[in-house]
């Protein structure tokens, strides 16, 4: 059965909704202790936003462990089940978390934003964020770099190359089938990037899903 996939893929793009910073109009909610790191405006924001007490103790140090994502992912699937929803927690080759629910019943939009809102909050968006792009890198300078380091594309291949070539390819989307397949909408096949590698290769899957990783190996 078709399912639903909520979280995890890419972190890059959902961190970036977070990532305006939080000045002197933030006032009024939890605050935390002064970490100086590229993801600090980001937890700042969050924390001013959190909708839970859970949210905001996670938040309030400016870090966030794994056991507190896992604790996070496990708690928001819980939620979900507690008001009729099948929801199975995904543990990921690449260390992340995904919540899986079926596609019928279709889980109401009013159902997950409560959920999210007790459980989730920025956590997610955080914890994926910084394991895959701890220097908060733009997403397409940090896709190019590991594209590069994979030796798939040529050196000098940069963030603007890339962005320009996924909009001449046209519209890429993700399809969870288990695995993370990559479908290029509109296209008849898998187009080469220059150097030749297929976009569809397992060397670029594995930047699109976890650079950091992949450039730390």
């Amino acid at each position: 059965m078709r399912a639903q996939h909520l979280g995890s893929v890419p972190a890059a793009f959902a961190v970036g909704c977070l990532i305006a910073a939080c000045l002197s109009s933030c006032s009024g909610g939890p605050t935390r202790e002064p970490i100086a790191d590229p993801y600090q405006a980001a937890f700042d924001e969050a924390l001013a936003e959190a909708g839970s007490d859970f949210v905001a103790d996670v938040l309030r140090d400016g870090e966030i462990s794994a056991e507190e994502y896992r604790e996070s992912m496990s708690r928001f699937a819980a939620c979900l089940g507690d008001a009729g929803f099948e929801a199975v927690v995904v543990n990921q080759d690449n260390g992340l978390i995904a919540v899986n629910v079926p596609a019928q019943p279709p889980l109401p939009r009013s159902v997950e934003d409560t959920c999210a809102r007790q459980w989730q909050g920025g956590i997610p968006g955080l914890y994926e964020g910084v394991t895959t792009n701890p220097d908060n890198m733009p997403w397409y300078d940090l896709l190019a770099a590991c594209l590069v380091h994979q030796g798939v594309v040529p050196q000098g291949f940069t963030g603007d190359d890339m962005r320009a070539f996924e909009e001449s390819a046209g519209e890429v989307t993700f399809r969870d089938t288990g695995d993370v397949e990559i479908v290029l909408d509109g296209s008849t096949g898998a187009p080469t990037l220059p150097g030749g590698a297929e976009y569809y290769s397992p060397e670029v899957e594995a930047c699109l899903i976890n650079p950091a990783q992949v450039m730390a190996d």
